[in-house]
């Protein structure tokens, strides 16, 4: 008899998920340059979402030895979630400081202070920019990141102990012990004991 394990049971890819998201993790820096520099320039569009998030999978993808789990999909979830509001974030720096020509003031003593200061109002003024960076990020973003959703692995921790399968020689039986008290004697040579009588 032997014991022979189920293909189903066997165990599925390892996903490195540290190494993954910390290979992910540089698109942040430069999907948020990238979103800043093309918001000055007056124009932003949804390929650059697409360019990040694309990149964002296929980091992550290199890092985690090729597999993408449930998990993993919500981490590259969130980078592209916070290279957005980094990219919105730094365009606002940029416009504060006059614009791409102008990046030496954001050295300027009292820049960060004042920035600061005007965080609100900068964001107030900004609304439809921020709008239509999110709508854009989400709309250039959408695809890539449901795919990854789609194409995720479930990763599961094997089971402890295989599933038997019978072998092809035959199946395991069981050994069934029986009591019968109402069988006869058997009449045993060694057996002293005179059957029951009838009254």
């Amino acid at each position: 008899m032997t014991y022979s394990q189920s293909p189903s049971q066997q165990p599925p890819p390892v996903e490195n998920v540290v190494a993954g998201s910390i290979l992910a993790l540089v698109i942040i820096p430069v999907g948020a340059a990238l979103i800043a520099v093309i918001s000055n320039i007056g124009f932003f569009a949804s390929i650059v979402s697409f360019l990040f998030a694309l990149g964002a999978v296929a980091l992550y993808r290199a890092g985690s030895g090729g597999v993408i789990s449930r998990t993993g999909a919500w981490i590259i979830t969130a980078i592209v979630v916070a290279t957005t509001l980094l990219g919105i974030w730094l365009a606002l720096v940029v416009g504060f400081a006059g614009g791409l020509g102008k990046l030496s003031n954001i050295g300027l003593d009292g820049f960060w202070p004042e920035f600061n200061s005007n965080f609100s109002k900068i964001l107030s003024q900004e609304v439809l920019f921020i709008v239509l960076t999110v709508l854009f990020a989400a709309l250039g973003s959408f695809r890539t990141l449901r795919n990854a959703f789609r194409t995720a692995h479930v990763t599961r921790r094997p089971d402890y102990f295989p599933k038997v399968q019978p072998s092809e020689s035959g199946t395991i039986g069981h050994t069934v012990y029986q009591n019968d008290v109402d069988a006869p004697p058997t009449g045993s040579a060694d057996d002293k004991t005179l059957p029951p009588t009838a009254n």
